[in-house]
């Protein structure tokens, strides 16, 4: 099934859409870079500034009123002086032609040092290491709520195959009966 939260928007570029599963609804990361890259949005295409990230998660669009952040963040606009240091992205309502959107915007403040506190699965007792642009203490909250306990991205994994074949051997079972 489709999730009507992705519908219309570009998969390529990260989004508010992409952190509404997160209990803090924000993510922080490091900078690995920027592009100008041409963006096709609606069928209009149109040159944008696009910042990657150390992390594994999808790049995302700068608008002005992000580059100003980072400006500011950082005392330059120099996109080299911004590369190896970390923004805390999250979501912000904002108000555009007379409606109110979620908006991604990079926080005004840098994030504080990430915790030295470790976090281990509860099935293979490994450590849970950062995933899907998740801190390793977010990877752990987000599995803890959606599993019932901390699990490292292998195990989730396998917890999700898990619950998808036995949601499929449900429904074989009640289209037999």
């Amino acid at each position: 099934m489709a999730d009507i939260m992705l519908m219309g928007k570009n998969p390529n570029y990260i989004g508010a859409y992409d952190l509404y599963d997160l209990d803090v609804k924000e993510i922080t990361v490091t900078i690995k870079g920027f592009k100008e890259e041409e963006v096709v949005t609606n069928g209009k295409s149109e040159a944008c500034a696009v910042m990657y990230f150390e992390e594994n998660f999808k790049p995302m669009i700068v608008n002005p009123t992000n580059k100003k952040v980072l400006a500011k963040l950082f005392h330059s606009k120099l996109t080299e002086k911004m590369v190896g240091k970390r923004i805390t992205i999250h979501i912000e309502q904002v108000k555009a032609f007379g409606k109110i959107y979620d908006a991604l915007r990079i926080k005004d403040v840098l994030p504080r040092n990430v915790s030295a506190k470790k976090y281990y699965c509860a099935d293979c007792g490994g450590e849970i290491a950062p995933a899907h642009s998740m801190t390793a203490e977010q990877m752990s909250a987000y599995t803890s709520k959606k599993y019932g306990r901390a699990l490292c991205e292998a195990c989730a994994v396998k917890e999700n195959q898990n619950k998808n074949k036995g949601e499929v051997n449900n429904e074989n079972n009640e289209n037999q009966d």
